[in-house]
């Protein structure tokens, strides 16, 4: 009872507790959190307890990141007390401070609370002794009390807040006497008494990380999304705007949370953040719950420090007035460098910095190469807007002081000694329009000192942001010398860094300024200064474009011409070159910004006064003209004006020759692009082998010029070997474009070795290009192996951010998906065509004028692999969607899309076709027809092969859909184009003839037409031959055995179908022979051919009474195929059953009827399950399957089996039949007699009866 009366004289602070809610939110701070929880776990060896600084800005989130380590603690069994420090409460004093110290000890267990309670019953006085008496007598003596291994955690949050020195005497002399299982977790304001009194202590260490600066915007965002998430309004808020309030909070939490508070009550929310980010928002700034909370706490910061100091408020309006109105920021050093002239050094600048510490990002005192920041924007805008006298800093002096200081550093370190780059622009290219500028060298950060930097890159700011009143004479002086009588300096150091200067507007507020004070001399500056700023306008323009800024460009070279056309009105003579230069400018930035009719215009102007300052000084101006010449012409080929670009190219191309003759050094290089250019328009305008003169001579003078200087004019070398390469494959000449695209692979990947980041893109072009090469010379694996080299190489640039590179990707994908399929691989090709078609589809949804060609080019061959590997929906879908899109481009702009719109409607066709959908097949295809029919009126050599194909599936689709007597016509017309075409070309059209010629002929017998067939058949016959074939097999058998096994395979079915049966077999067994060789080289791509042959070779051989032969070749067929089904089910398990189906029947004709069971039950295993997927397409084949299995089941005296098989068989046919009589009837009949004999044999007559009876009034019905 004494021990617990002496407990309660001990204060009980609650106010300065921490609070559960007040943590930081979930999934934030946590680098910060495992730091600090790593450090309270960690044993360093040391004997005295530990103490962690958490020092930081106002607003920083210092007290949330407590509250965490609070509740940490506590859930690992390691918090003792916290006490959170406040000016506003009360209860927050150092006395309570340890009061709650000594109660958090008390709760460790009973055994400390006791221990605690007897010393504060034995002194009654220590429970309101003075606080380190309290550590002394309380807490040190129960030290030896405490529990061994484990930590005792304590936080005292807000160390700034409380004025009492005593606190830190305690945390320097008294902790340290603590054992090392303690550790204090301290947080405060940089505060220069606070930093100074817990500097160069060995107990004490400070959080490495910031808890400001864009290292906490990711947490930052994460905490304004959950609370936007709780709003009405949050869903509205656009990612953009959310991008924009992240950035503007610039790492400070308390302004985040300030911004989410007051929009809580703001009439719309979304248009007052909106307004907020864009420091638009009159209510933010007068709204005392929000902008005035911040400001309270700018102004507590500020009223701590000694305003009756004079000395420091000089130096305070100096150094922050720097601070809040400097574009960039520098280090103290650089600071110290730029304000040297007015007596600030670099100790003052960290003196003031260490008093302002609170309100600045990231300082540190020890540091001076670290760049100078304030705390956050709402700083800035409080020191320069709001803050009254003496915090109040006023931006138009400091931009005048900042102007005047820059100009000085300009006027003393801007010289050739310090930046050796200047002069670059010295010549007569300036003053002589008709000299091509010089190239710009790059100046790089590092190569000047900080504050020299800063000068050249926002002099120009500082200057135009004061005001006339704040300039002085030695400013107008300096202001003079640099922007109107010596500009080179100024312009060559902020064009080499990467930026312009601001010149017109500078030279415009100077020439006021020395208006004003009447100290230019006006008649001077009139007649001089409306040539030299000409002539500056000229050069700022060619600065932009070089820049990459055209559209800045546009605006300053508009004006030089007009400022030229006006000199020249007045003085032709004197000013018509400087005329001709600004038009080519001009141009130039036309060209640049994409408007080539603007720009060829301008060009044929500067064109026409360059001829005529040729012709009465070439010496002079030649280069010129032709310079100018090649940019019209470069203007012409982008306006689609083909024949006009190659006839003022030839002109260039002339006068740069004669110029290199004279001085090769000086003129070859520009002789190379001449030629490269003019091989380019030569082959646009469609002289492909005219193009590959110039384009050869190009190569051999660039390949000598890189010789002497690779670094310059290799990359120009690979470039005109890409070149050549395309236009001598135009020209079939593949051998020749293969070797040039391999010499361009050879010269860039030697440059993307030594320069990965310059010439890896050039380097994946090359690659691509010579897969294509190889391709063209029938090297297919090589083209893979290359094509995905590419493919590799543009993948990883793109995952690296090269977004521009996405749509060259897709199309290496899409190539070397091309080479898989036709290498054979091409379940590998629909894998890897997926990839460039959903690159393509972003692409197209982004861009659809740009993109959506490409993707419908490869859905249409997705839809051709996808249908080779049995994926016929998936066909069917890829093939629908890429017609879709190219009928809407051919609407649009038919010559560049209609004949990409009939490929895609034939295959389209040959899909449905395959899937046994003719009937759906024919609209397609008479489309394709159609559009194939108008295309061939305007180019019949180059379409009607086409035509020809169209036709002849058209004809077939139609058959193959019931409608034989309309497939006549279309049949006809292809045999009389393909007729016409063979005459000219046999060996690529005959084979071709030949098919339609087979085609037709079953079409005419179908139609009862056999005399007008029999004419054909013996023209076919003729054709089919095949001497001319053999010979070139005999020849060269890799290029034409596979043609000539097809040929034969082709030439037996039509033997067959003139019941020539024997002369089949012999045409089938020689095309047998020769894939069975072609297999065993190449099973893969062969042994697909070989089972289909073998197929139909059996059924050929079973027709002319060859049964014992056509089971073995059946039987030999079902292993490959069989094989073949295992790898790919999709594609070969149709094919298979057929095969089995076919075997079985044959066996059973031979009265091998054991010996058909296990063929024909696998036959209908596959064609049920097939069935069961897509009935439509296979329950016919089903049907005949279980017809061949019931009959083998009655000749093994199965009956009851037999008559469930047969049973099940007319189920389906009868279903067939109701759907389309005229094709399945007949089958229903059979199927219903042959039931009907398994009946009757069963003893089940009246049934059996019953069944034939059926199948004779269908006979009857149909005979």
């Amino acid at each position: 009872m004494q021990i617990h009366e002496a407990l309660r004289r001990l204060a009980d602070p609650t106010a300065c507790a921490w609070d559960l809610s007040r943590t930081c939110f979930a999934g934030t701070r946590r680098e910060h959190l495992e730091e600090i929880s790593s450090w309270i776990a960690r044993d360093d060896g040391s004997t005295m307890a530990n103490v962690m600084v958490v020092a930081d800005s106002a607003g920083s989130g210092k007290s949330a990141l407590a509250h965490s380590i609070c509740q940490g603690s506590r859930e690992k069994g390691e918090f003792v007390a916290a006490f959170f420090f406040s000016q506003l409460e009360q209860q927050s004093t150092l006395s309570n401070l340890m009061a709650v110290l000594v109660r958090g000890l008390c709760d460790i267990n009973e055994h400390v609370r006791r221990g605690i309670g007897e010393i504060l019953a034995n002194d009654g006085g220590l429970a309101s002794a003075k606080p380190i008496q309290q550590f002394k007598e309380i807490i040190l003596p129960i030290i030896p009390l405490l529990p061994p291994n484990r930590h005792f955690v304590a936080v005292i949050d807000g160390l700034d807040e409380e004025n009492d020195p005593v606190l830190l005497e305690i945390l320097c002399d008294w902790i340290p006497r603590l054992p090392a299982t303690f550790r204090i977790l301290v947080t405060t304001r940089p505060e220069a008494r606070v930093m100074k009194a817990l500097g160069n202590q060995l107990h004490i260490h400070l959080l490495a990380r910031s808890l400001t600066g864009t290292s906490s915007l990711r947490d930052i965002e994460a905490y304004i999304q959950s609370r936007l998430f709780r709003t009405s309004y949050g869903s509205s808020i656009t990612p953009e705007l959310l991008s924009q309030f992240v950035e503007k909070t610039e790492g400070l939490f308390l302004w985040a949370s300030t911004v989410l508070s007051h929009l809580e009550d703001a009439f719309d929310a979304v248009a007052e953040l909106r307004d907020i980010v864009k420091g638009k928002s009159s209510h933010w700034k007068e709204d005392d719950d929000a902008g005035k909370k911040l400001e309270t706490l700018y102004l507590r910061i500020l009223s701590k420090l000694k305003w009756t100091d004079t000395r420091f408020v000089e130096k305070y309006r100096v150094i922050m007035g720097a601070l809040v109105t400097m574009k960039e920021s520098l280090t103290p050093m650089g600071l110290a460098a730029l304000y040297g002239p007015d007596g600030i050094t670099l100790d003052d600048i960290h003196r003031i910095c260490s008093l302002l510490h609170p309100l600045l990002q990231n300082y540190s005192p020890s540091i001076s190469n670290q760049p100078l920041r304030v705390l956050h924007l709402s700083v800035q805008e409080f020191l320069t807007q709001q803050a009254p006298a003496p915090y109040r800093l006023h931006v138009e002096e400091h931009n005048a002081t900042l102007s005047r200081l820059a100009l000085g550093v300009l006027k003393k370190g801007l010289t050739p000694s310090n930046v050796p780059i200047l002069g670059y622009s010295e010549g007569d290219w300036i003053q002589e329009p008709t000299v091509t500028p010089p190239k710009i060298p790059p100046l790089l950060r590092e190569s000047m000192s900080e504050h020299l930097w800063y000068a050249c890159l926002f002099l120009g700011d500082h200057t135009l942001a004061m005001s006339k009143e704040n300039i002085r004479q030695l400013h107008i002086q300096l202001l003079q010398e640099f922007f109107v009588m010596k500009p080179r300096a100024i312009l060559e150091a902020t064009t080499s860094m990467g930026t312009v200067t601001e010149i017109v507007p500078l030279r415009k507020l100077a020439s006021d300024v020395v208006a004003i004070y009447r100290q230019l001399d006006m008649e001077y500056a009139n007649l001089r200064t409306k040539v030299q700023l000409t002539l500056s306008l000229n050069l700022l323009a060619l600065c932009f474009v070089s820049l990459a800024r055209s559209s800045d460009g546009f605006q300053v070279s508009r004006e030089g011409l007009e400022s030229s056309r006006l000199l020249a009105s007045t003085d032709p003579n004197t000013h018509a070159a400087l005329l001709a230069q600004l038009l080519r400018t001009h141009g130039t930035v036309l060209a640049k910004l994409g408007r080539h009719e603007e720009a060829r215009a301008v060009y044929m102007e500067a064109v026409e006064f360059y001829r005529k300052l040729s012709d009465a000084e070439p010496e002079k101006f030649e280069a010129s003209l032709a310079w100018t010449l090649h940019s019209l012409s470069t203007q012409l080929n982008a306006c689609k004006s083909h024949t006009e670009a190659v006839k003022y190219m030839q002109e260039a191309v002339d006068i740069h020759r004669k110029m290199a003759l004279a001085d090769p050094v000086e003129f070859e290089p520009i002789v190379s692009s001449s030629l490269h250019d003019f091989a380019l328009f030569l082959a646009n305008s469609g002289k492909l082998a005219d193009s590959i003169q110039p384009g050869q001579e190009a190569v051999e003078i660039r390949r000598g010029l890189a010789a002497t200087d690779p670094a310059r004019f290799e990359p120009l070398l690979a470039y005109s070997l890409n070149n050549l390469s395309m236009d001598l494959a135009s020209c079939q000449r593949y051998d020749e474009a293969l070797a040039a695209a391999n010499e361009s692979v050879n010269v860039r990947r030697r440059l993307a070795g030594e320069n990965p980041g310059g010439f890896e893109s050039d380097l994946a072009g090359a690659l691509h290009l010579y897969a294509l090469r190889l391709a063209d010379c029938s090297r297919q694996q090589e083209a893979i192996d290359v094509g995905k080299q590419a493919a590799s190489l543009r993948r990883k640039l793109v995952d690296a951010g090269g977004s521009d590179l996405e749509g060259p990707l897709a199309l290496t994908i899409h190539n070397l998906a091309w080479d898989l399929n036709a290498a054979g691989h091409h379940l590998e090709a629909v894998e890897r065509l997926q990839e460039g078609i959903s690159i393509r589809k972003n692409l197209a949804n982004a861009n659809p004028a740009a993109h959506e060609g490409d993707l419908a080019s490869s859905l249409h061959n997705y839809a051709l692999y996808t249908a080779k590997v049995g994926r016929h929906d998936e066909a069917l879908e890829a093939g629908k969607e890429a017609v879709l899109i190219r009928r809407r481009l051919a609407s649009k702009d038919p010559n560049a899309h209609e004949t990409g719109l009939s490929s895609s409607l034939y295959n389209l066709a040959s899909d449905l076709n395959d899937c046994k959908r003719d009937e759906e097949a024919v609209p397609f295809a008479e489309e394709a027809v159609e559009i194939r029919r108008r295309l061939a009126m305007k180019d019949p050599a180059g379409v009607e092969p086409g035509l020809a194909l169209a036709l002849h599936y058209y004809s077939l689709y139609l058959a193959n859909s019931g409608r034989v007597t309309d497939a006549i016509g279309p049949g006809m017309e292809a045999v009389a184009i393909r007729r016409r075409l063979a005459i000219v070309n046999p060996l690529e059209f005959q084979p071709a003839l030949a098919l339609s010629l087979s085609n037709l002929c079953h079409d005419l017998r179908s139609s009862g037409r056999n005399q007008d067939a029999l004419p054909l058949i013996e023209e076919l016959v003729t054709i089919q031959s095949l001497s001319i074939r053999r010979s070139l097999a005999n020849v060269g058998p890799n290029r034409f055995e596979t043609e000539l096994a097809r040929t034969l395979h082709n030439l037996a079915a039509d033997f067959n179908s003139c019941c020539r049966y024997d002369s089949a077999v012999n045409s089938m067994e020689e095309a047998i022979s020769i894939r069975r060789r072609l297999a065993d080289a190449n099973p893969t791509e062969m042994e697909p051919d070989l089972a289909s042959s073998m197929h139909n070779c059996a059924m050929y051989l079973a027709s002319s009474g060859r049964m014992v032969d056509a089971v073995e070749l059946g039987k030999e067929g079902v292993s490959i195929r069989r094989r073949l089904a295992e790898t790919n089910p999709g594609q070969f398990e149709p094919l298979l059953a057929q095969t089995l189906h076919n075997t079985a029947h044959d066996l059973r004709v031979s009265e091998r009827s054991a010996d058909a069971v296990p063929y024909v039950e696998s036959a209908v295993a596959i064609r049920r399950r097939l069935s069961s997927k897509n009935p439509s397409r296979y329950e016919s084949d089903l049907a005949a399957s279980l017809h061949t299995c019931a009959y083998v089941y009655a000749e093994m005296g199965r009956q009851n089996d037999c008559i469930d098989i047969g049973k099940e068989a007319v189920a389906i046919r009868r279903r067939l039949a109701e759907k389309d009589p005229a094709r399945f009837e007949a089958d229903l009949a059979s199927s219903l007699h042959n039931l009907g004999c398994d009946l009757r044999m069963n003893g089940r007559s009246e049934e059996g009866l019953a069944c034939q009876e059926e199948a004779k009034e269908i006979r009857r019905r149909r005979s």
